[in-house]
């Protein structure tokens, strides 16, 4: 199917989203420090990034904007966090993200934004 990076410095939602994303079919990658980024970036492609907002080494926006520099072609993020709505709608127009995932959602809503997002993101490349 597709190939996920999930950045994320909790290893419990790492772990549930990597299970949800592979019971999928998903190749599941991920990233939890800004120093693994660009060796990350320089050898693989991911369909598909799905970015938690509180990091604490470095907001989430900044690691968008990191990655959107160093990456030649277009990444498709998804913002993943606990920030009320207003907060992630906003980050996710900053970053140019191509959805929400609050976390807490249930596996429906998730299959459903990343499946949607993964949709999007083939039409705009084929």
């Amino acid at each position: 199917m597709a190939r996920i990076l999930v950045i994320d410095d909790s290893p419990t939602v790492v772990l549930s989203m990597s299970r949800l994303l592979m019971d999928d079919g998903h190749v599941v990658e991920t990233v939890d420090t800004m120093s693994e980024l660009p060796g990350y970036l320089s050898t693989m492609r991911p369909d598909l990034i799905l970015l938690d907002l509180q990091m604490p080494s470095l907001p989430g926006v900044e690691w968008a904007a990191f990655m959107r520099r160093v990456q030649q072609r277009r990444l498709s993020l998804i913002i993943h966090s606990c920030l009320p709505w207003q907060a992630m709608e906003a980050a996710a127009q900053q970053v140019g993200a191509v959805g929400i995932i609050p976390k807490g959602a249930s596996s429906d809503a998730a299959r459903c934004i990343i499946n949607s997002a993964l949709r999007r993101t083939a039409r705009a490349l084929g």
